[in-house]
């Protein structure tokens, strides 16, 4: 079982890679801020927008990478996560994660149990990636909304000897339906972490 579980967990992340990276490149933003000097965009598709954001961190590509793949700063810049555990761990570059996520009063919470995998290429461009995977250990939360994750992620690409852009990309089925307030609070949220994690670090955090 473990083995055909964590064969099934290459197969999942290894798309959402090839999905992130194309995204990644692809045409047709919409720009709806630039405040703080993060360009935050979308797309319409079904279910919610593709949210991207993307800025210019002052800072070695890999502080930014092992900033961002340690789970146990995920709720420093995912403001809306109450629990963040890994289920089960490959390797240091595959893990199995459960997130618990906190709403507005009157909106379910949610949750969702997702694959991460960490890529680099050979341009040391830095993909850290995630999408919506079941675990046999993990049943749906009484009170909570299972999220289907269709893909979240870095991307960061050096840009020089102590720079680099970082982006996020997130797009999800929340699974019912959500008042217009709160799609437009996920969108903005989602698309001003690479803000967040930028001024993090820049405070020193590590």
């Amino acid at each position: 079982m473990e083995g055909s579980l964590e064969q099934k967990a290459r197969e999942v992340v290894t798309q959402a890679l090839a999905d992130l990276k194309s995204i990644d490149v692809s045409q047709g933003w919409d720009i709806f801020s630039t405040d703080n000097d993060v360009q935050q965009m979308r797309k319409p598709l079904e279910n919610l927008f593709l949210v991207r954001g993307q800025t210019e961190v002052p800072l070695d590509f890999e502080i930014i990478r092992d900033f961002v793949h340690n789970i146990d700063h995920k709720h420093k810049y995912h403001t809306d996560f109450e629990e963040v555990r890994v289920v089960e761990a490959f390797s240091d570059e595959l893990k199995i994660i459960h997130h618990k996520i906190k709403t507005p009063p009157g909106v379910a919470n949610r949750e969702s149990v997702v694959v991460q995998g960490l890529f680099s290429d050979e341009e040391e461009n830095v993909y850290l990636v995630e999408r919506s995977i079941e675990h046999p250990s993990v049943p749906v939360t009484a009170g909570y909304v299972r999220v289907d994750l269709y893909i979240c992620g870095f991307v960061i690409r050096p840009t020089g000897p102590r720079s680099a852009t970082l982006s996020y990309i997130f797009h999800l089925d929340p699974k019912g339906s959500l008042p217009t307030f709160f799609v437009n609070l996920i969108q903005k949220d989602k698309a001003s972490i690479p803000f967040t994690v930028r001024e993090l670090l820049k405070s020193g955090e590590r």
